[in-house]
């Protein structure tokens, strides 16, 4: 007769008896984390409203993307201030590059000289 050494296998390493079985789970005492309130309709009516009056949007964007008053505002700021410089450096660029080309400039040419 043959001796199996599987006999010997410590517990740690066997196959769980029934695999369906539910694991004890590690629980955990800390709090689920709170939920801030979501932003109304009427308060994203409010922010775009402001976002697209000269100066005072600007203004607004900055103060909101530094308060912690709300996050989705928040957010929101940071991205909008961050589409803006992007807009204004990439219009400057193609001003810069394009805007004294003269070719771009003759129909203003033959306009003038028509008058």
């Amino acid at each position: 007769m043959e001796n199996n050494n599987f006999d010997n296998i410590p517990e740690k390493f066997q196959e769980p008896s029934d695999p369906f079985a539910p694991q004890s789970q590690a629980t955990y005492n800390s709090p689920p984390p709170e939920r801030e309130p979501e932003m109304s309709v009427g308060n994203w009516l409010i922010v775009f409203l402001i976002s697209i009056i000269p100066c005072v949007n600007i203004i607004m964007l900055i103060v909101w993307a530094v308060s912690n008053e709300n996050k989705t505002r928040r957010n929101y700021a940071r991205a909008y201030l961050i589409f803006m410089v992007d807009f204004c450096d990439r219009s400057h660029l193609w001003y810069r590059t394009r805007g004294n080309d003269r070719e771009l400039c003759e129909f203003d040419d033959v306009v003038v000289g028509l008058a």
